[in-house]
């Protein structure tokens, strides 16, 4: 049976379906060992060569990655389409050297494509396999109770069965990753820091800030978008603000985390905020101060210069007075969100005059835009169609990434769009 196990350990990557590529590049300015990175649908891996890099990995990705959701160790995968082949191969793995002993265990997951899909059942025989493994490890009477104290730390393992293989992993997270610890204000329908700063790659905005381009969102709401560029830029690793729960597993430990934290906190740029390069305004003053708390409790304050502003009296000549190259980024509010389709359809169409001429079609100079929404009708209200479209996932929504950066002219799309 051990022949049929794959027991190589893997840094399990979970990701927003769309921002995988975001997540590989990540993974490549990371100074990892020698290894083989895998790439699936919402989920990027990577299997070092040496196995005793495992916990060092684990704590740098949980400090520096911006776009996983979470870090999870991959521990083994077998195939299994029945429930006794489930059972079994799950108590052949030696959970005993895994697990810390006496700690809560919880068993999650999921099922895509496979005979086994009743999750529940899954859950209970997985869980199941696992407390009769660790009784006869810890030679205890069969049928006995094993010690799950929460006070002393909990177990999150996870399984995926897909096309009839299971995948086993054990989270070092805890909370998602997305939950930096610079946004604890409860906003209306916040973009994802992930997903922002995933975003943010696909449009090149570190590599043309070279170039002195600016970033400016005129609906910045809690002002992710800015303090995740700002985080970008300054080299500010997104897990320095909080704990994760593999700095208590024996798998992973305080130790690794410790020297990661270093090795993250050495990546830190002195970047001087007398030349702004983040601006953001939105509507209401509320959203405003909210921002500027995020902002201050992500150390970025004096990188972003927000004010509140009506989207609709805002012009291209007050953006290139910031400078004469910016992006326009925003997550507008949009039906499924905030706004009324007719709300939603002016707010597109302001968004899109700002930056693109409604004569020619052509990027006003020095201008690009990048839009994420669910509402399909963007390009029509608009009036042209984007240069390029990304499909993601705000959350549970499907979204389209709009982009916007051609110089040459467009053609006017003709279509029937809200009034």
């Amino acid at each position: 049976m051990a022949k049929q196990i794959d027991y190589r350990k893997q840094i399990v990557l979970p990701t927003l379906f769309g921002v995988e590529a975001a997540t590989v590049k990540e993974l490549e300015q990371l100074d990892l060992p020698e290894g083989e990175t895998v790439v699936t649908d919402g989920q990027v891996s990577f299997i070092p060569k040496e196995e005793k890099e495992i916990s060092i990995l684990a704590a740098r990705c949980n400090y520096n990655c911006r776009t996983p959701e979470r870090v999870l160790i991959g521990l083994a995968s077998f195939d299994a389409d029945n429930f006794d082949a489930l059972y079994d191969f799950t108590r052949e793995l030696p959970w005993e050297d895994w697990l810390d002993r006496d700690y809560a265990i919880t068993v999650t997951g999921y099922s895509l494509k496979s005979k086994l899909y009743g999750v529940p059942s899954m859950q209970s025989i997985i869980k199941k396999a696992i407390v009769d493994r660790l009784t006869q490890a810890r030679k205890l009477i069969p049928g006995s109770h094993i010690v799950e104290d929460k006070n002393k730390g909990e177990l999150n393992i996870r399984f995926a069965a897909v096309k009839d293989k299971i995948s086993f992993s054990l989270d070092t997270s805890g909370e998602g990753l997305h939950k930096r610890g610079y946004r604890p204000l409860t906003h209306m329908a916040p973009i994802r820091e992930t997903l922002a700063a995933a975003i943010l790659d696909y449009l090149f905005f570190l590599r043309n800030q070279k170039q002195g381009e600016i970033l400016f969102d005129p609906v910045c709401g809690s002002g992710t978008f800015l303090i995740e560029g700002a985080m970008m830029l300054s080299g500010l690793a997104p897990g320095l603000m909080r704990h994760f729960s593999g700095e208590n597993l024996g798998l992973a430990g305080a130790k690794a985390f410790k020297q990661e934290r270093d090795y993250a906190e050495s990546k830190r740029k002195q970047i001087s905020g007398k030349d702004k390069v983040f601006f953001g305004s939105d509507l209401s003053a509320q959203s405003i101060e909210d921002a500027k708390s995020n902002a201050r409790r992500a150390g970025v304050e004096g990188l972003i210069d927000f004010k509140q502003a009506d989207l609709m009296q805002i012009s291209y000549e007050d953006i290139v007075a910031l400078s004469p190259r910016a992006l326009v980024v925003a997550n507008p509010p949009y039906g499924e969100r905030m706004a009324s389709p007719d709300e939603s359809s002016i707010i597109n169409r302001a968004l899109g005059m700002l930056v693109i001429d409604k004569l020619t079609g052509m990027n006003k100079k020095g201008l690009r835009l990048g839009v994420i929404t669910a509402d399909s009708d963007f390009e029509e209200e608009v009036g042209f169609k984007a240069d390029k479209r990304r499909k993601l996932y705000n959350g549970m929504i499907p979204c389209q990434l709009y982009q916007y950066f051609r110089t040459s002219a467009r053609e006017r799309l003709e279509s029937e769009v809200r009034s």
